[in-house]
């Protein structure tokens, strides 16, 4: 495998590492990791305005 598929592949495992704790943490009624939003490509306050309500 070159360099650049292999960085290729580890992005997609982290884009999906990050899309299944924000899965986890929206379910479970909290908000995700900062580390899991950067994976998504998303701002870390996305889920600042975000009422968990259980």
């Amino acid at each position: 495998m070159t360099a650049r598929t292999q960085n290729r592949f580890r992005s997609f495992l982290d884009m999906m590492s990050g899309a299944r704790e924000c899965a986890a943490a929206v379910e479970a009624g909290r908000k995700p990791s900062a580390r899991a939003l950067r994976n998504l490509n998303l701002p870390a306050d996305a889920f600042d305005d975000v009422k968990f309500g259980r």
